[in-house]
This record gives structure tokens, C-alpha cells and sequence, in this order.
């Protein structure tokens, strides 16, 4: 039987809220590492200009304990597109949220790729509760 354990990346998102028009403020990647520990990685996003700040919600900043001023600290969007790329080259992408994760991950994405490439990182992306 193949182990494939190791090619298997978990995404998770926060974000300025639920609404359609909402916004990734936090990527985070986690992976089972070749010693069997978990390994976590994540950026904080900054908003990008195309980003309506209508889609930001001070209730989502308060559960996630991410205010708007930290996101300053954060990657400029379109670096944290290619991290993203980076980090999962070669891996199969899981979330427990796909609706939510291919959302804020195609708006992240559409920051710095042309959309054949939007879509074909968005097909890597599999839902672990199916």
C-alpha cells in the first residue's frame, strides 16, 4: 500500500468575514512532516487594493484576534500567492471548507496569476469531508 501522507497539505483560511465580497487575511498550511510531527506554516495577507473594505467585519477581526492595523505586518497579497504556490508545488491541497477556502483562495490567487493558472490551482483543491 502507498503512504501518501506526505504530499497532503491542509489549507485553512481567515478572512474579513463571510460575505461574498470577503477577503483572506491569514493563510495557514499544515502538513505531516517525514518525522510525524505537524508542521504549520502561515502568512498574515495584506488587503490588496481591489479588495473592498465593505467586506470587512470587525466581528471576524475580534474571533480571529486579527485587527486591520497587524495585516500591515503581512505579505502583500500577490507574495502570498506565490508562497501559497510555493509551498504546496507537487502537494495535494485538502480543506475542511472548500466553499469558503476555493473562494478566498481564488481571490488570493487572482492577485498575481492569469486565470488558467487560478483555475488550475483550484483544481488541486479537494474537500477532506467528502
Amino acid at each position: 500500500m502507498t503512504d501518501y501522507t506526505n504530499d497532503l497539505v491542509f489549507l485553512d483560511f481567515e478572512a474579513s468575514s463571510l460575505a461574498a465580497d470577503s477577503w483572506p487575511v491569514e493563510i495557514g498550511l499544515s502538513w505531516l512532516a517525514d518525522d510525524g510531527t505537524i508542521e504549520t506554516h502561515a502568512q498574515l495577507i495584506r488587503r490588496h487594493p481591489s479588495w473592498s473594505m465593505d467586506a470587512w467585519s470587525e466581528d471576524s477581526a475580534a474571533i480571529h484576534s486579527i485587527p486591520f492595523a497587524l495585516l500591515e505586518k503581512g505579505l502583500e497579497a500577490t507574495e502570498a500567492a506565490v508562497w501559497f504556490q510555493t509551498m504546496t508545488r507537487g502537494r495535494r491541497v485538502c480543506s475542511d471548507a472548500l466553499r469558503y477556502e476555493s473562494m478566498w483562495l481564488r481571490r488570493l490567487l487572482e492577485t498575481s496569476c492569469d486565470p488558467n493558472t487560478v483555475d488550475q490551482e483550484l483544481a488541486r483543491l479537494r474537500d477532506i469531508l467528502t
